[in-house]
């Protein structure tokens, strides 16, 4: 049998590198520079997922590698906010228990404050309360009780970054904060008609996204060792732009 621990300990150093020059790269004057980091983050999460799980979808690819790798504690969570505006689309009497259950959860929260995830609820006590008949499976056409998960909300955040190179919501995050969080933004009225309102929006900032990628090439580089697979069996090399033209 070949031994790949060459092939691992070269691939993996290659992605240490490459991880330590995106957390270095400087814009002068600032500019969007935690955005552009975190396309770069994604770019380098998107390549990973691709050595694990190549037969799979973005989508399916990305949230398994964050999921089985990055060991972040609160990914199954449900985003209050999101389930919040989720039920207040959805004004079916089925759902009016939890209704409650989050307005007054959602109460607990005070303008000013940093609210960490820990203070979303675990989707096991939501489940508690969501309706179980098949009509309500869906609320909102696609959106499923499991699309407001941070694994799967994550998701949706990569495709605003790498498709749009913007981030969804109001928030901000600075280079201090280390795990995603909640602040509150208020958003003044528009015009006569329209009252001032409040929001929470939800954060992952960067050092966030860095530190989840050294999670998951640690754990990806035993994975590769324990197993013996040789990382670069998953990609194709060669002149040409048309993989199949390589082979």
């Amino acid at each position: 049998m070949i031994n790949y621990s060459a092939d691992i300990e070269r691939f993996m150093s290659h992605f240490k590198r490459e991880l330590e020059q995106i957390w270095e790269f400087r814009i002068e004057g600032g500019g969007n520079e935690k955005a552009y980091k975190k396309v770069l983050f994604f770019s380098v999460i998107d390549s990973l997922s691709k050595c694990i799980f190549p037969r799979k979808g973005n989508r399916d690819r990305i949230v398994s590698f964050v999921n089985d790798f990055s060991e972040w504690d609160n990914r199954h969570r449900i985003s209050l906010p999101h389930l919040s505006q989720l039920l207040f689309k959805s004004p079916e009497p089925a759902f009016s228990n939890l209704k409650k259950i989050v307005n007054d959860e959602y109460s607990k929260w005070s303008s000013g404050e940093i609210i960490s995830l820990e203070r979303d609820p675990d989707i096991k006590d939501v489940l508690k309360y969501w309706p179980a008949e098949k009509e309500h499976k869906k609320p909102l056409s696609v959106i499923t009780i499991e699309s407001l998960q941070h694994i799967h909300l994550f998701y949706s955040y990569r495709n605003f970054l790498v498709h749009e190179l913007r981030e969804p919501g109001y928030g901000f995050d600075t280079y201090k904060e280390d795990s995603p969080y909640y602040i509150s933004f208020t958003h003044l009225p528009g015009d006569s008609t329209e009252d001032e309102k409040e929001t929470w929006e939800l954060v992952y900032p960067v050092l966030f996204l860095k530190n989840l990628l050294v999670n998951c090439l640690n754990n990806m580089e035993n994975y590769l060792t324990d197993n013996n697979i040789n990382p670069y069996s998953s990609y194709t090399f060669g002149t040409y732009w048309i993989d199949e033209l390589n082979r």
